[in-house]
């Protein structure tokens, strides 16, 4: 399911201001695991390794996950080409699970500020 939402993440990217979201409306978990699910830390993570720790906590769920550029507007594609430089929910924290969102900031590895 993962390699799914990667995928179709990939093919239904749109760009707006400078952010990047994916994911459809909210649902229950459909695997069990219904949560609460506690965020984990992924700051300085690639985005790619993120994704997947954020996955591995909340199951297969239509989870509100979006990706924020903020430094520019350069399209974020390769996932393995950006690295995590903030995070919302913060690591410890729960994920909500009414919005069931996460929001991931990104920046190019080596480059200041987020």
């Amino acid at each position: 399911m993962r390699s799914q939402i990667i995928a179709a993440t990939v093919t239904t990217m749109a760009v707006s201001a400078g952010m990047i979201g994916f994911a459809g409306p909210a649902t229950a978990a459909q695997d069990g695991n219904a949560g609460p699910w506690v965020m984990p830390d992924v700051r300085t993570e690639t985005l790619s390794r993120a994704i997947n720790s954020v996955l591995d906590v909340t199951g297969d769920v239509d989870l509100d996950l979006r990706i924020l550029n903020r430094k520019n507007t350069q399209q974020v594609i390769n996932y393995t080409n950006w690295e995590v430089c903030a995070q919302s929910p913060r690591g410890g924290s729960e994920i909500s699970q009414k919005t069931m969102r996460v929001i991931l900031a990104v920046r190019r590895p080596g480059t200041r500020g987020c």
